[in-house]
């Protein structure tokens, strides 16, 4: 963990402590005196959980409320894990990549493939809720909205290695139509990203209040691809101010989808905006709220162009702006890592001074 980060990370933990402690000693009803204390220390144990994560994976777990993620085989709540072979199933049968036990409901992913990792993101609905782990304790649902109608659910992003099977959690009863909803993807290994970033952005959203950066580059919870790799995610409250964060033309805009949530079927159902920069960058804003564009196809803007509003459209835990940059419009364009100028807002340090940096999880900003 860098330096600032565990200077923040010190600065709540010490401040839960003298909350726990203040409680201790107050002369009140027992019954109330140890909720509250249990409940400070459940937020004292999440937020060691979040800091650990976010040192190593570059997002916040608390960021993303229903959805738990698995990018190495060392996380904590997976049942288990083991290496297969294609002996280890029925010859006759065909090896399903998502598999629940009958009798004892064991929700599993399995990656038959020899030399591919494979990234799952799959989400439980329905009857299968509550899901547990092997030490009975619930998994926190989020939820998702889908054509007008909201439903609770629990989301898995797991990366799991060749030739591997993780024994991800139990279910509820077994899966009914619908009760799963899953996106399979094969995931490679990333080259080490060039030194060099000539890529400068304005702050993106309007406002005072610093916004925190719930993800950042190589982000373990979505950020794993070649298409999304180098992109922050901001939280926000919805109808936030999105804005030009630089100079050019807008060349594609969709504000026309309306679900949003955890579920897995959200991940193409976003809305976006794509500026070319005069300096021949495309930047791309995503997550927008429904018919909230305020600018053409064609039409020129200048930094500090008001041109849409924040949302929380598509897979997306709680409203944020999702910002990248690529070099092409192509299909298979990769995004590529960038600054952005403005002031980083830290409780212990204060306000730093405006300079053009790399956005991390786990801290604030502003413009």
């Amino acid at each position: 963990m860098d330096a600032i980060l565990d200077d923040y990370h010190n600065y709540q933990v010490e401040s839960l402590q003298l909350q726990i402690a203040e409680v201790k000693g107050r002369n009140c009803n027992p019954n109330t005196k140890k909720k509250t204390i249990r409940k400070l220390k459940s937020q004292l144990k999440a937020l060691e959980y979040d800091c650990r994560v976010c040192a190593s994976g570059n997002f916040l777990p608390s960021s993303n409320p229903g959805c738990f993620v698995s990018f190495n085989e060392d996380t904590e709540w997976i049942v288990g894990t083991e290496s297969i072979t294609l002996s280890t199933f029925d010859m006759n049968s065909v090896v399903p990549e998502i598999s629940v036990d009958p009798t004892d409901l064991l929700l599993s992913f399995i990656n038959t493939c020899p030399t591919t990792h494979k990234s799952f993101t799959v989400s439980v609905f329905g009857g299968c809720l509550p899901v547990t782990n092997s030490d009975d304790e619930i998994f926190q649902h989020g939820y998702s909205c889908n054509d007008g109608e909201m439903k609770y659910c629990v989301t898995f992003v797991v990366r799991v290695a060749p030739s591997r099977m993780m024994d991800i959690a139990f279910l509820s009863k077994l899966p009914e139509e619908g009760d799963i909803v899953s996106d399979i993807k094969d995931w490679y290994p990333l080259p080490s990203p060039e030194q060099n970033i000539p890529c400068v952005l304005g702050f993106p959203l309007g406002g005072h209040d610093p916004f925190l950066c719930s993800q950042g580059f190589d982000g373990h919870f979505t950020h794993i691809f070649s298409a999304n790799r180098f992109a922050i995610d901001l939280e926000c409250p919805d109808g936030t101010p999105v804005l030009a964060v630089g100079d050019g033309v807008v060349v594609s805009t969709k504000d026309s989808e309306v679900d949003s949530g955890i579920s897995a079927s959200n991940y193409f159902k976003w809305n976006a905006i794509i500026i070319e920069l005069d300096t021949g960058y495309f930047v791309e804003y995503v997550h927008i709220k429904h018919r909230s564009i305020l600018v053409n196809i064609g039409e020129r803007v200048s930094k500090g162009t008001l041109l849409c509003s924040a949302g929380a459209v598509g897979f997306s835990p709680k409203p944020h702006l999702h910002l990248q940059v690529t070099e092409t419009l192509d299909d298979d364009a990769m995004t590529i890592p960038f600054t952005i100028l403005c002031k980083e807002a830290n409780p212990v340090a204060g306000y730093e001074e405006r300079k053009s940096q790399i956005l991390r999880a786990g801290r604030s900003y502003f413009s």
